[in-house]
Formats: C-alpha cells, structure tokens, sequence
C-alpha cells in the first residue's frame, strides 16, 4: 500500500513538472498576447493566448484567463465565462478571476450568481470585485 501511495505521489510530481514545462513553453504566446492585448489588439491576442493553450495543453490557467477578459471586451460574455471557469478550475486563488466571471454573469442578467462570484472574488483579496459590489445595482 505504501509503494502504491508512493508511485501516485510521484506521478503527481511528474504530471506537475510537465505542465511547468509545458507552460513554460508557452511563454513567448502568452508575453505577445498580453501585449497585443495591452494595445487592443484583440485578434492577436486571442491567436497568440489560444497558441499557448494549444502548446501547454488547456493546462495553461492564465491564457484561460486573458481569453476571458479577451472575451469580455467582445461582448460576447458566455464564451468569457466558459474560458473564466476553466482558469478558475485551474487556478482558485485569484479573486480577479471570479471578479472578471461575475461581471459576465451581470451583463448577461444573471445577478444571484454575479454576486456570489463578487462575494467569492471580495474574500480572495480582489478589490475590483469590492468595486463591483458596492457601484452595482442587484435588484
């Protein structure tokens, strides 16, 4: 049972050091879309973050994120909150995350959820999500 327990543990490592490895090579995607879309280059963006999913396997939480936000600023706010639940799945530290999904859910009119993701967002240290909280109507 201990060398069973042992080999999962191991395994584990491995599958973490390969998606390291992984996201690492998708670096130089991810650097040129957070640039292209710091410029609002919104086409680009979207190319160079999905060529880093692509390249690090949908293991890469932070392309999931910016195609989110990449997502968020086409208005097109349920492909946002499918990219935004994936990076959330990947990731649940960030409160941005949930902040960034909760104003997806309010645009598209689904308000008990927008709150719970700003409330969830809030208790995760994210102060866009207090922003949202208190300047947004939830009736």
């Amino acid at each position: 049972m201990n060398t069973a327990v042992n080999n999962l543990a191991y395994s584990s490592m491995e599958l973490n050091q390969y998606k390291l490895q992984l996201a690492y090579k998708a670096k130089p995607y991810m650097d040129a879309a957070w640039q292209t879309y710091n410029k609002k280059d919104l086409v680009n963006a979207e190319y160079n973050a999905k060529q880093a999913l692509i390249i690090a396997g949908n293991y890469h939480f932070g392309a999931n994120y910016l195609l989110g936000v990449i997502y968020l600023d086409k208005y097109d706010y349920q492909t946002a909150i499918n990219y935004l639940d994936l990076a959330i799945k990947q990731y649940k530290k960030n409160g941005d995350y949930y902040a960034v999904r909760g104003f997806c859910h309010y645009k598209l009119e689904n308000k008990k959820q927008s709150k719970k993701d700003f409330k969830k967002g809030k208790r995760k240290g994210s102060k866009a999500a207090v922003n949202y909280l208190s300047s947004l109507s939830f009736k």
